[in-house]
């Protein structure tokens, strides 16, 4: 009896000991304390080189409101709301536009589905909890049901955010709508298949239906897939043999608890909303907003080499201190690791009013955007991390 409980107990402190050795390696960016003390950031810290690209501009590919950009080896994807574009990314030409906005059949409800990297696919979300799918030669390929989506207000369940973890295979994040929301990700196959369920842990009861967005983020390195919910600190790599916590983002004071979900928006103005991560191979960048002092909007940098993670106010845009242009922060990165944003027409219109005389020192390639009309589309900037 005394020889098995030694064996219990030595097993209890082998675990603990390699549970103790485990947590010690996983990386901890510690933003608490870096919020506390911010630096200055240059795009010189952390970035290689910059290059801008003109993006044709016609009636058929006019870019309206809030566009993001989705970067190819050969080609450019523009998306709004409601549309699409397809530009050639070696001289910026306007393409074709993929799919079309309207209730039509083959129409798109929606362009924030995902784009599919390892299979060249466009996921639309369609009008009945469903995807339409479509190739990048614009030609619509099929439609997918979304499994366990239900958009009834007595019993919701509807996905969020979506993204690929292969070719055949979809993830995506449920929206705690009514606080009863039994599932928290999900991972189903091309042909509808569920594949694997993670529950939701914070059933929540009598509380104000409330759809909240933007509370999971998906990102993508290495071949691998990642994922995060603001209300916990951890990054965790996901597959469907197994979900491993890849680096802890360590937001003190800062991290909002599970039930800012239903938060009044006065009081959210007190909350972290969840970053976008753009990981490299060397470096990883985030931006995130919280209200704080004069600026709810912040940049930070992690050196996975030196393990060290900067934090600074990002008003405007990073220090441009690589070709002395305008100030920019980068919102996508692609699977080759290239950083991406746009610069809108009327913004590098006021920068150039605005500095006249730094712009004579500008390489001859940057001083031709001057002529860049306030009709124009935004100009594509594309970055690489430095090595």
């Amino acid at each position: 009896m005394r020889s098995k409980s030694f064996f219990s107990l030595g097993t209890y402190l082998l675990a603990g000991f390699f549970n103790l050795l485990y947590s010690q390696q996983l990386p901890v960016l510690d933003l608490a304390t870096a919020m506390d003390h911010p630096s200055k950031i240059a795009l010189s810290d952390f970035i290689e080189d910059i290059t801008y690209l003109r993006l044709e501009t016609t009636p058929e590919c006019l870019i309206n409101r809030n566009p993001e950009v989705i970067l190819l080896k050969d080609y450019i994807i523009i998306r709004t709301s409601q549309k699409c574009l397809l530009f050639d990314r070696k001289s910026g030409a306007f393409l074709r536009e993929l799919g079309l906005y309207g209730k039509g059949p083959g129409e798109f409800r929606s362009t924030y589905g995902f784009f599919d990297e390892t299979s060249s696919i466009y996921y639309f979300i369609g009008w009945n909890g469903n995807f339409l799918k479509y190739s990048l030669d614009g030609k619509f390929l099929s439609s997918l049901d979304i499994p366990s989506y239900s958009g009834t207000l007595e019993n919701p369940s509807m996905p969020d955010r979506y993204t690929y973890l292969n070719s055949n295979l979809i993830l995506c994040n449920f929206m705690n709508i009514n606080g009863l929301e039994n599932k928290s990700l999900m991972i189903f196959d091309t042909k509808g298949k569920i594949i694997k369920t993670i529950p939701n842990r914070h059933i929540i009861k009598n509380v104000k239906t409330s759809i909240n967005t933007g509370t999971t983020s998906f990102h993508h390195f290495n071949n691998s897939t990642f994922f995060q919910e603001f209300y916990n600190d951890t990054v965790f790599m996901i597959s469907t043999e197994k979900t491993t916590p890849y680096f802890i983002l360590n937001r003190g004071k800062y991290r909002p608890p599970y039930e800012a979900l239903w938060w009044d928006f006065e009081k959210r103005k007190n909350i972290m909303y969840q970053p976008i991560y753009l990981e490299g191979a060397k470096y990883l960048t985030f931006e995130f907003y919280y209200v704080f002092g004069n600026s709810p909007h912040f940049f930070a940098i992690y050196d996975k080499t030196s393990k060290s993670l900067k934090v600074s106010e990002n008003v405007s845009g990073i220090k441009n201190d690589i070709d002395g242009f305008m100030d920019l922060t980068f919102k996508s990165i692609n699977a080759s690791g290239e950083l991406s944003c746009l610069i809108q027409s009327q913004d590098m219109i006021k920068w150039f009013d605005n500095n006249k005389d730094k712009s004579k020192s500008l390489k001859p390639e940057l001083q031709a955007l001057r002529n860049i009309n306030l009709s124009d589309n935004p100009i594509l900037v594309i970055a690489n991390y430095k090595r």
